[in-house]
């Protein structure tokens, strides 16, 4: 036999092992969750879900009724190297049914408005470009104090606004961290809550036994967004957790800019506390922040919420929720006050679950209403 023969006669054997040992690593990564599949050197990806349907019905001066799907996040997150490089990205398709609806005049061939019967402009409903269905996107590197990453989550404003939208007491977030403000309530461009938001930047980030850390630097845009300008956002959340179930937080978020009135800059600032200690959950969050304009004044909001659930049974918790939101501390007509109550039926806690919420919203503004929503929502997570 050729030397080239007898070499490749002698390594065979080898490489048959080391596959072997290969696919048996696989297999034992597999074993320890068969949820997950092995993938590189020992890491893994797992598939998860989170799946929301609403039935929401509202009532102001009349009422509205309508089915709604909230969410439809898919995720996919893993590692390459086991404990140290790791990614994920999560799309959520109902996006694309969140579209902005404007009313536009509706003009002749003349260039002439068109009237109805009583002499008023015709209106039509504009629907906006849809927006992308990407919500998260990182690559990571991990160690064991810092696990740093770059591409699109959410900033750490707002302890509710940050965690998961799985494991929300209500189905709906309070107003202050993360919900819309109803429609006529207040100006729709006045509002949306300080969390719940997403930004393209870095992180470095890790939570320890008794302490946890975010630190991260943002375009300060929003998601899917490019920066405009050579500023960018900085945040900094520290939490303790001085006994099991039991979270102490504080929050800083700045943008980083030249001067105190720098155009279109933001600031936050924000104290958080939540105790989850079975039955019991108790978290409130009271958050302070100011926004510049495009010629760079500043105007001061701030809100909170406090939210009490009790599990009377292991399948049922009873739940209250009160707070408000302040768009413009130096006016008397620009404060949003809520309140909630509901009832949530647990099958398997946060996998399978279903609310029945209902909200009262209350402005400051002498010509808005009261509305009151109620919310039933199913939600199924894996």
């Amino acid at each position: 036999m050729k030397p080239l023969g007898l070499l490749l006669v002698m390594m065979l054997p080898m490489a048959t092992a080391s596959t072997a040992l290969a696919d048996g690593a696989k297999e034992a990564a597999s074993a320890e969750d068969p949820t997950r599949l092995a993938i590189g050197d020992g890491g893994y990806v797992k598939l998860s879900a989170l799946l929301q349907g609403w039935l929401k019905v509202a009532r102001q001066s009349d009422t509205s009724s309508t089915f709604r799907i909230r969410r439809a996040e898919i995720k996919i997150k893993g590692e390459i190297i086991k404990d140290l490089f790791g990614f994920g990205v999560m799309i959520d398709p109902a996006k694309m049914l969140e579209q902005d609806v404007t009313k536009k005049t509706l003009y002749d061939s003349a260039g002439q408005p068109v009237v109805d019967q009583d002499g008023n402009p015709v209106t039509i409903s504009d629907h906006g470009p849809a927006g992308s269905i990407l919500q998260d996107l990182w690559v990571s590197v991990l160690t064991k104090y810092a696990d740093i990453s770059i591409g699109q989550f959410k900033i750490p404003v707002s302890w509710e606004g940050l965690n998961s939208s799985g494991k929300l007491v209500f189905a709906e977030r309070a107003v202050v961290s993360g919900a819309h403000a109803p429609n006529g309530i207040l100006p729709k461009d006045h509002f949306k809550g300080y969390g719940d938001r997403r930004g393209m930047g870095a992180k470095v980030e890790k939570k320890f036994k008794y302490v946890g850390y975010f630190v991260g630097l943002f375009n300060g845009q929003g998601r899917n967004r490019l920066d405009l300008d050579n500023f960018k956002d900085l945040a900094v959340r520290v939490e303790g957790y001085p006994y099991p179930g039991i979270m102490i937080g504080g929050m800083a978020y700045m943008t980083l800019r030249d001067k105190d009135g720098q155009a279109n800059a933001t600031d936050r600032w924000e104290g958080d506390f939540r105790v989850a200690i079975d039955p019991v959950i108790f978290q409130a969050e009271y958050i302070r922040g100011r926004d510049y304009d495009e010629n760079g004044k500043g105007r001061t909001s701030h809100g909170f919420y406090a939210t009490l659930a009790w599990s009377i049974i292991p399948e049922v918790q009873i739940k209250v929720r009160g707070g408000g939101f302040d768009y413009d501390v130096s006016s008397g007509d620009n404060a949003l006050w809520e309140a909630a109550g509901g009832l949530t039926y647990f099958f398997d806690k946060y996998d399978a679950n279903l609310k029945l919420d209902y909200f009262m919203y209350k402005s400051t503004a002498p010509s808005a209403n009261v509305e009151h929503q109620v919310i039933f929502a199913a939600q199924a997570h894996f």
